[in-house]
């Protein structure tokens, strides 16, 4: 399998997850960005801020988990997906945001490569 199928089986199984959790917002592809400073967060195409605004409407717990899987703290605030050290994290937070069961769960990891 090349590494470009791999690539967007990934996305389609994130895409797939975001799309259920917000069915209001249309979600074409969703990629986990790695920003300077080991910053992982979550970039939904076409409407970021729209989608994640709509999602804290949806999922007003989502600080709280956040908080646990020790986010960076100026990042929840607004309308922006939180941002964490860890590739682990993000997908902690939002698998238990999204109460994934042990084997979406672990389905998720091992796409994304993440082990845990």
């Amino acid at each position: 399998m090349s590494w470009l199928s791999t690539r967007l089986r990934e996305v389609s199984l994130i895409r797939t997850l975001l799309s259920r959790a917000v069915p209001d917002i249309r979600v074409d592809s969703v990629m986990i960005v790695k920003s300077l400073g080991d910053q992982y967060w979550l970039l939904v195409i076409p409407s970021h801020y729209k989608y994640w605004d709509y999602f804290g409407r949806t999922y007003p717990c989502w600080k709280q988990v956040a908080y646990k899987y020790r986010v960076l703290p100026s990042s929840v605030t607004g309308t922006c997906c939180p941002v964490f050290s860890t590739q682990k994290g993000l997908l902690d937070w939002l698998s238990d945001v999204l109460c994934l069961s042990l084997g979406e769960r672990k389905l998720l990891y091992l796409v994304e490569n993440v082990v845990g």
